[in-house]
Parts: C-alpha cells; structure tokens; sequence
C-alpha cells in the first residue's frame, strides 16, 4: 500500500456569530480550564498531532464486491503513529475523495473541522458507496440492505486493523448521516457511537410529502449523483494498478438506475418495484431503528429548524431508547453557522469511544436554539422531552394547545392580502368562506429549505421576502401583536375546502410579518387532498401528529359538494413572534420551484370555509415560560 504524505496547519476552532453564540465564552476561559459545552470543549483531550498519512485500498466486502476506503492516520515526522487509536469513518455517496488539479482532496480536506479531531488521537476513513466513486459494484437504490451489511463489514475491517484500539464511530450528513443508520441498524460489535447530521429517516416522506412530488429535489439529486458516478471519476485507490481499477469500477456504475426513473415510477408508499421489495421500505433509513435499539450504539442527531430532515430527526431521536442527543440550530441544510464542529464530534466521541467523562451525557439530551429570541436572552433551550411539556391545567407556564382561526377581517382593516383574512384566537361565529383560484405560479421560491439540501444558497442561505406569494393565495393576517409570544413545537392545520375536482395540493404557510409588511417565513406543511386518510400505524414515533401513509387503499377523492376536513402538520419550529408584528397563514395549491402539482385548465376554485361549523384554524404549540 503506498502512502502520501502531507504537512497540515491545524485551524482554529470556529467562533461563533453574532445570531449563534454557542462559543461567546471561547475568548475568556483560560486555557487550563476544563470546559465541556455545547460547540466548546477544552481541557479534557489535547491536540498532539500537525500531520497526516493517507493510505487507500479496497475492501472485500459480503458478496466480494469491493469498496474503495480511504484511511487517514495521524502522523509525526511522516510516518504514521503506531500506536492504535480509535477510528471514525463515513460512508459516502458522493465521492470519499477527488482530484483536482492533479491533487488529492479527501475528506479531512472538505471537512476542515476533522482535521481538529484528527490531531486528538483519531483516525479518519471514508468509504465510497457501492456502485459510486471507486466502489465497484451497483447502485440499486437509496439506502438498500446491500449498503447496511456493506457498513457492517467496513466497520469490522477497520476494527481489525493494528492501527485501531478497537473503538468505532461514524460521522457524516445527509446521505452520509443516512448510512450511519443502515449501519448501526446491523449491529457491528465494534461501532460504539455514531453522529448524523442533517439526516432522514423516511424516504417516502422526503420524496412524496403529503403525496406531492418533490420534483426539484429528486430531479437536482439524480442529475448529481449521474454526473459523480459515470462522468466524474473519484480518486483511484492507492493500490497497485489503481488507475485501472477505477476504470473498470466505472465500467460497472453504467448499471445504476436513474434516481429519477426509479422514484417517478412509485408514487404511492405501497407501490412495487421491479428490482426491489417494497421498494419505499426498502429504501428508508427507519427500518434499521428497530436493529438500533438492540444495541448500545449511542446517537447524536444534528439538524436545522430549515433543514429537510428537521422533522425525522425528531422522530428518530424520540424512536430510539439508546443512549442520545439531539442538537436543532437556526440552519439549513448546508449550515452549521456558531457551532464548532470539531469541538462537538471530540466531546461525542472523546466519551464514547476514549472513555473520557466530559459531562457530555449529564446534559439534557435536547438542545434546541429558539430564533428571535428578545435580546440579552440565552436563544438555546433544552429538554429531557419533546413536544415540551403541556402546561398543567389551570396553569401558565408550560406550552399550549392554542386554535388561531380563520376570520373575515374587522370593518377597515386592510392587511393588503387578495382576500383580507384575520387570524384570531376567537372562534367564528358566522357561515362565512373564501373563494379562491388556483394560482399555479405561486410558489415559496428559491433558495428553499428543499432546494438548499442540493447546496442552491449555500452557508448563507436565507429564505426572501415572502410577500409575492402571499398575492397568490389566501391570507389570514392576525392583528399586532401586543406581547411577544414563543411558539415551539409542530403547527397543526385543520382545513375546511370544497371542491369540484377529484383533488387539490395545499401548501401553508406559517409567516411572521414585521411592521413594513415584509413577509418572513416561518414553517409550512403540504397535503395531497386525497391522501388525507391518517393512519394510527406509522413505522416510527410521531408525537400523536397526523401521519398520512400514502397506500393506494388510502386514496380518496373530493366528495361533489361536501366540505371535507384536511388536518397535517407543519414542520417543526421554534420562534418568538416579536410584539408589534403580526402572524400571518397563507394557503395556496401550488410551490412550482419545488414541488410537481398537475395543472388543470382552467385553474380550478376552491372553497376554503371560516365557519362555526367548519372552523378553519391552525393548533400552534404555545410556550409561556416563567420570568
């Protein structure tokens, strides 16, 4: 096996912003100090490390198909360290490592934060999926049983090997956060803890919310994952006759199926597939929860209040009885922003796999960060549960079950909307509704938390004014605030709709209006008319939240002329609406940048009803905390 070497200059930890303060007190603990907190860890293990060796070879895996790994090994005056240290690896779908400019980039170079828990003592690989970089093999789906038992053999090699203390951890996001779970699911005797960031759980629930396709999402992803696996050769294994190997590996990516293709074709959850059983099951990270639980793997999800994923890592955390954690920041899929990752994968995996007591599990197990939060406040919150506790009966401080309906607006209020609705607490007291024409150009736009899963906005995206689409649908606008108000938790819709369609798509939005009329997004759920059956079976923990399966036998049209009731959850959220602003719902049947709804001609109306006896509202989850 040859080996590279090279000489790196180790960066400094990640300070935190001004929006995200998790490390405000890097700059004043001396240096001495032991400290153990969230995104700040010092004193308990110590950088000792400048340099490392990249070795590369191909491992054998279950069916003798080979998977190029990469193994990164600290060094000291180029050679590696003898002595056997605990591993982390990830298992990636998108090249463990590339050439560019004639140069290598690996893993420790994209992701600069590892080179911090590198020089602690740990060794670092990345594995190439099967069917993609310098794997050989096929790609058959997303997140198939093939890639579990792969993960569970990788782990096995690298805890065999003399550089390894027999310790293993996985790190990763997204797809790689995904793999953790297949992995972890098969229970390798050596995997001790794992850390997903930003990572589903349910693939249907990804691809088909709410029985919509999310066709800027699936599309983008195919075209990607194509590209990678066909047209853009990985970097070669360090083997003799590497070169050669790749070559005939991407002879055998010609085999993989096409992302698009193969999604496209199964719209319903119960769908077959001519190559896999059950093909939505087959392909959804959820089914590996139930292998987790019988291990003692510990789990550390990260996500984002605008990450895609923010709503499964919820309901993997709340699914598992293993030891875990649940970190959820003001990000998105690509952000991270205030929090040093180097730091926190060292606390995780300094406890798990070093055995150093930092305190890192006598915190609470939910660390949730609350945006807008009034100044000189702390914005991060924890919990030993979630949805947070309901407020005793008869009590104030604890979270609310509160109905905001939808009203006719009072006589001269004008909330420059296309059909002026209020928002209140108080019911409706007439037979009143909104006649609404579908809009198909409306749209939540770009960047979004669905296209930023693919990069679109990148570390600085932020969701745009959503005024514009606010004109393209129906709005219920509540009066100024006159105190601000913590709302945390899953927003509930329930909609009263008629329509003389077979069905409708509706998108709704939670908004947050501030006093020059911008329009601030907030959350928002969608629904599939005809796929509003819940089911009481869902395969994983969802708090009581309506959970529609998406089965054929599931499946039912509008009723000519009957109101019918659509009841969904939004995404979970965490945000103070500020005093002197408004909360605004809007309601459309489209989001063309993101999601695939058939167009009709002419566009269709609807009937959306504010009625006493068909009270159209929106359950949000209230916090009132002690001052």
């Amino acid at each position: 096996m040859r080996r590279t070497r090279r000489r790196i200059r180790l960066l400094a930890p990640i300070l935190a912003v001004a929006a995200c303060p998790l490390t405000a007190a890097q700059a004043v603990v001396p240096e001495v100090e032991k400290i153990s907190v969230p995104g700040l860890y010092r004193g308990y293990s110590e950088a000792v490390y400048d340099e490392w060796i990249r070795e590369s070879t191909y491992v054998t895996v279950w069916d003798e198909t080979r998977i190029a790994v990469d193994v990164i090994r600290p060094a000291e005056e180029g050679v590696a360290v003898a002595d056997p240290l605990p591993v982390i690896w990830t298992f990636h779908r998108y090249h463990r490592a590339d050439v560019r400019d004639g140069e290598v980039v690996s893993v420790v170079d994209a992701l600069p934060w590892l080179q911090d828990v590198l020089s602690h003592g740990y060794v670092v690989a990345a594995a190439d999926v099967r069917g993609s970089g310098a794997s050989f093999g096929t790609w058959e789906g997303l997140f198939t049983q093939a890639q579990a038992l792969d993960g569970h053999d990788i782990t096995e090699w690298l805890a065999a090997q003399p550089f390894c203390d027999g310790n293993v951890g996985m790190f990763g996001g997204s797809y790689l956060g995904m793999t953790q779970y297949l992995t972890a699911g098969t229970g390798p005797p050596h995997l001790k803890a794992i850390f997903p960031t930003m990572s589903g759980i349910d693939m249907y629930d990804t691809c088909y919310p709410g029985g919509i396709f999310r066709h800027d999402l699936v599309d983008r992803w195919s075209e990607l994952v194509g590209w990678l696996d066909v047209e853009k050769p990985a970097a070669p294994v360090l083997d003799e006759g590497g070169e050669e190997l790749l070559r005939e590996a991407l002879e055998r990516h010609a085999g993989n199926r096409d992302l698009r293709e193969l999604l496209r074709g199964i719209p319903l959850r119960d769908d077959e597939d001519e190559r896999l059983e059950s093909p939505w099951e087959a392909m959804s990270p959820y089914r590996a929860l139930e292998g987790i639980r019988w291990t003692e793997v510990a789990v550390y999800n990260l996500s984002g209040w605008f990450d895609a994923f923010v709503a499964d890592a919820f309901r993997c955390h709340a699914s598992l009885t293993n030891p875990r954690k649940l970190t959820v920041g003001p990000w998105s899929h690509t952000q991270s922003a205030g929090l040093d990752m180097g730091a926190e994968h060292l606390r995780w995996f300094d406890y798990w796999l070093k055995g150093i007591d930092n305190g890192i599990m006598d915190e609470p197990p939910i660390h949730f960060y609350t945006m807008g939060t009034p100044p000189g406040e702390d914005p991060w919150n924890t919990s030993h549960v979630w949805p947070l506790p309901e407020a005793p009966k008869g009590r104030v401080i604890g979270r609310h079950e509160v109905p905001w309906h939808f009203r006719i607006s009072l006589q001269g209020t004008d909330f420059g909307s296309s059909n002026n609705g209020l928002l209140t607490v108080i019911k409706p007291l007439d037979r009143s509704m909104d006649l609404y024409q579908v809009d198909y150009s409306a749209s939540s736009g770009k960047p979004s938390r669905w296209s930023n899963t693919y990069g679109d906005g990148g570390s600085d995206f932020a969701y745009g004014d959503m005024s514009a689409n606010d004109l393209k649908g129906l709005t219920y606008t509540s009066m100024v605030l006159p105190k601000t108000f913590e709302l945390t938790g899953s927003p509930v819709v329930h909609l009263w709709v008629r329509a003389n369609v077979k069905e409708l798509d509706f998108f709704v939005y939670l908004e947050e209006i501030d006093p020059q009329g911008r329009s601030h997004y907030v959350t928002e759920g969608m629904l599939r008319s005809s796929h509003r059956a819940a089911s009481d079976d869902p395969p994983y923990e969802t708090f009581g939240l309506p959970w529609h399966r998406g089965a054929e036998a599931d499946l039912a049209p509008f009723e000519s002329g009957e109101p019918t009731e659509l009841v969904f959850a939004m995404y979970p959220t965490s945000n103070y609406f500020d005093a002197q602003n408004r909360v605004r719902v809007t309601v459309t049947c489209a989001d063309r940048d993101n999601h695939e709804t058939p167009e009709l001609d002419p566009p269709p109306q609807v009937l959306v009803y504010r009625s006493t006896e068909y009270p159209s509202r929106v359950i949000f989850p209230i916090v009132w905390r002690e001052e």
